[in-house]
């Protein structure tokens, strides 16, 4: 199998692949674990209101 030609072109191609789908899952958590953090800053009613698309009274 490691006679192909193409054989380290392929294994570089899934390490790339591997190392950018890492890096949007890493990115996708930071951004949700920022956001959590932001929402926690509201008090609950207006955390529900805006839920619900009203506005808090």
């Amino acid at each position: 199998m490691t006679a192909d030609p193409h054989f380290g072109f392929v294994v570089v191609a899934y390490a790339i692949a591997f190392v950018i789908v890492a890096a949007m899952i890493f990115a996708i958590l930071r951004d949700y674990f920022a956001l959590r953090q932001a929402l926690s800053r509201f008090p609950a009613g207006e955390r529900r209101a805006a839920r619900e698309g009203e506005t808090a009274p």
